[in-house]
């Protein structure tokens, strides 16, 4: 494992343990995560990182990947935080796609009609994250000055649903825009569903799904951008099915 990368899971690990706010934050890292790390290393914050930096092959696979997961999230929000270079970015309307309350999407018209648009699918571990990430991002300056519209949904998360029905949450906000393309603005046409990590793996689930007719997924009008893909390989067949049911 490179050194850039061992600090900072080192520093991750140490400030999810010793921080009491992050400790009551409900995207800690499980219960026996903390508490081998606790085990390895012991709960003094001036050891902490030391102690995982040097230990760190001494944590089971599960917890590895919790905390590899946590730096990719980290990571990613801070690239979406990154401030517009130049340019005003203008106020996002929200919008409902769905009776539950997460079933929403915040959205930037176009500066023409029939404008393209980027709908974009938060991370977050399919447990956490929100659409409001995508407000004041450089990615939402840089797609409006190339004339996109833009649009970031919430979906509903774990544990109170599932990554199938998660899928489907975002089928149905294409098909939501799709169907109101004529008073937003946008070409139904055209729309390009994006995500980062979780979000990732939910658009590509979705860009790959066949429709109801079993029509292959491209004739749905959406192309993928997946960026920093999380996989849930044993969800895919019946998030799938899901998906299908939702892309006429």
């Amino acid at each position: 494992m490179k050194i850039a990368t061992k600090t900072m899971l080192a520093v991750l690990g140490g400030a999810l343990i010793a921080t009491p706010i992050l400790a009551q934050q409900r995207d800690r890292p499980s219960r026996e995560c903390v508490r081998e790390i606790v085990q390895l290393c012991g709960r003094d914050r001036s050891k902490i990182r030391a102690c995982l930096k040097e230990k760190y092959t001494q944590l089971s696979e599960s917890c590895s990947a919790e905390l590899r997961e946590r730096m990719r999230e980290t990571r990613g929000d801070r690239a979406g935080r990154e401030q517009p270079r130049s340019g005003q970015v203008r106020t996002g309307e929200e919008i409902s796609f769905g009776a539950d309350p997460l079933q929403k999407a915040d959205f930037w018209r176009g500066v023409r009609e029939q404008a393209p648009m980027v709908l974009f699918v938060h991370g977050g571990g399919w447990k956490r994250g929100d659409k409001q990430m995508m407000q004041g991002s450089a990615k939402l300056s840089h797609w409006q000055a190339q004339g996109y519209a833009v649009a970031s949904i919430n979906y509903r998360l774990v544990p109170d649903a599932t990554v199938e029905q998660q899928a489907a949450d975002v089928a149905a906000s294409v098909a939501w825009f799709r169907n109101n393309a004529a008073q937003l603005g946008i070409d139904p046409e055209r729309i390009v569903i994006a995500g980062h990590s979780a979000g990732a793996h939910l658009v590509s689930l979705v860009g790959t799904a066949r429709s109801r007719t079993g029509n292959p997924p491209t004739t749905t009008g959406s192309p993928v951008a997946a960026w920093a893909a999380s996989s849930s390989l044993c969800t895919a067949s019946s998030a799938s099915r899901s998906v299908r049911a939702t892309i006429p």
